[in-house]
């Protein structure tokens, strides 16, 4: 928690920040930037990086700073996943992928799974688990349930 914490202090942005976004936009998804709750920012189309990291430290930064970082992690890890062929069916029907929704959904998983942990406290590889994890569990709900509906 304390490194990303000070990452995102220091106002620290990853160098693969960009293509990870523009894979995600050349799949047809837009990408919506902003802590769960609060105005998300919607991003159709490629951006620089430095547009990049004004968005996500604008979104993010007054009203829960470690999720800057968060964040980051979260569009590296969805721009490798729907990357892959294999995977590629878990994004059907997903016209946009809203990071801060999917923080929270994970922070949900967590709390489900009785886990005394922090979202903000896991190990990198452990939020790329957790991340591959809600959206299994929301591909499964899809087809067991009618979308993830209440039947």
């Amino acid at each position: 928690m304390t490194l990303r914490y000070v990452s995102s202090i220091l106002s620290k942005v990853v160098d693969c920040l960009a293509p990870s976004v523009t894979n995600m936009l050349s799949r047809g998804k837009e990408v919506t930037i902003g802590v769960f709750g609060y105005p998300e920012h919607i991003i159709s189309e490629p951006l620089s990086p430095k547009e990049l990291e004004e968005i996500i430290f604008k979104n993010c930064i007054p009203y829960d700073p470690i999720e800057a970082v968060l964040q980051q992690e979260t569009i590296i890890f969805l721009g490798d996943f729907i990357s892959s062929d294999y995977h590629n069916a878990v994004f059907d029907g997903m016209l946009r992928l809203r990071i801060g929704w999917i923080i929270q959904a994970m922070k949900n998983e967590l709390s489900k799974m009785q886990r005394d942990q922090v979202l903000h406290e896991l190990a990198p590889h452990e939020v790329k688990e957790l991340v591959i994890q809600v959206l299994k569990d929301e591909d499964e709900n899809r087809y067991l349930g009618g979308a993830g509906e209440e039947g």
